[in-house]
């Protein structure tokens, strides 16, 4: 999971330092790093997150992993974070990927 999240964390990092990619890349390199935010997540669900039908709750209950979008930039920044459902990340994931089709190629 550590790997994951490192690459959820540079993705955080990037797009909160927008202000520093030149304007003609903007907005690939925003697309780029939500993709890539996204598709870790998904994967990351997929693999730690409770399956949608193991009869233990439901696809609205079950809990995935927890869901970080800013950058973490000091060890006090670090806390435990609760996990969030299998059905928001997914969420998440969809819209992730329609703003990439439609606003950044």
């Amino acid at each position: 999971m550590g790997c994951g999240f490192n690459t959820i964390g540079v993705c955080n990092t990037v797009l909160a330092n927008l202000n520093l990619v030149v304007t003609a890349d903007k907005a690939r390199v925003e697309g780029e790093a939500k993709f890539l935010r996204g598709m870790t997540y998904f994967d990351l669900a997929r693999t730690f997150g409770r399956a949608w039908n193991d009869g233990n709750g439901s696809p609205t209950t079950n809990p995935a992993v927890p869901l970080v979008l800013t950058p973490t930039t000091t060890v006090s920044g670090i806390q435990l974070l609760r996990y969030t459902f299998a059905c928001l990340i997914l969420l998440l994931l969809v819209l992730i990927l329609t703003y990439c089709r439609v606003s950044c190629w």
